[in-house]
């Protein structure tokens, strides 16, 4: 997956989305974020089982793509994009 836009947006959001991952579960699935990218825009979605979040960057992509990423990536790439 390539995503293309502006770096604190993509830190922005996966900083947004991360917030409502669990730290443990019984449920690995759960601590995961969904990336679909699709018609100019990138959406990340999680949820904690009971709540659900969907953060949407537009004009990100150029390609329609899907992956399931584990959360820690996700915080460590938002602190990444931070610090650059």
């Amino acid at each position: 997956m390539k995503i293309t836009c502006q770096r604190q947006a993509l830190a922005t959001a996966f900083q947004t989305v991360s917030g409502i991952v669990p730290g443990k579960t019984t449920k690995t699935v759960l601590m995961n974020t969904k990336v679909e990218a699709s018609n100019g825009e990138v959406t990340l979605l999680a949820t904690d089982g009971e709540s659900s979040i969907r953060y949407t960057i537009p004009d990100a992509t150029d390609r329609k793509s899907t992956r399931l990423n584990s959360s820690h990536l996700v915080i460590s790439y938002a602190v990444f994009c931070l610090k650059k």
